[in-house]
């Protein structure tokens, strides 16, 4: 017999200043919850392959490695681009060049975030 054997016949004590919640009502505290609406239909939607994901040629492909390759060395000095990316739908943005990661594969122009992946043209302005 261990010496808090005669604790586990005890009930708890019961609160002073409000009622005990009921066991259902505790459990719905834990239920998911959607805090940031449309979050999930927008994970979802970029988790599926879509059909205008682009596909440049071979050319284009170099061009535009050749220009991201001068817009990184550009980068401090926030170049002046204009942006065409495929996302839901054909996206455009001009402006001073905020962000530029490949390996995060990610741009940003004018407030606008977009993935390098998805970019069928680039020009500096």
């Amino acid at each position: 017999m261990g010496i808090y054997d005669d604790m586990l016949a005890m009930t708890p004590p019961e609160p002073r200043s409000h009622p005990r919640m009921p066991r259902e009502q505790r459990a719905k505290q834990f239920m998911p919850f959607a805090t940031l609406k449309g979050y999930g239909d927008a994970v979802r939607e970029r988790s599926v392959f879509r059909e205008d994901d682009p596909t440049l040629d071979e050319d284009s492909r170099d061009r535009l490695d050749q220009l991201l390759g001068g817009l990184l060395a550009d980068l401090a000095e926030h170049p002046t681009v204009s942006v065409t990316w495929l996302e839901g739908g054909q996206q455009t943005a001009a402006g001073k060049l905020e962000h530029l990661s490949p390996a995060e594969d990610l741009g940003r122009v004018a407030g606008r975030t977009f993935r390098l992946s998805s970019v069928i043209a680039m020009e500096r302005v």
